[in-house]
């Protein structure tokens, strides 16, 4: 997962969340910022590209 992450997201199917946060209620979260972060993760997958990009074609 991080080795694709680090591929164009045209390639990876992986797309990074930089705006938001994980806040619910009156429960603060984190803040979503460029890259890997505590809010998202590596951001969220789209499944006809990353699927490609997981076999290698």
């Amino acid at each position: 997962m991080y080795g694709l992450a680090a591929l164009p997201e045209r390639w990876s199917g992986i797309t990074d969340v930089t705006a938001g946060d994980n806040s619910w209620d009156e429960v603060t979260g984190y803040q979503a910022g460029p890259g890997y972060d505590l809010a998202s993760g590596l951001g969220t997958i789209d499944g006809a590209r990353f699927v490609h990009a997981l076999a290698g074609r």
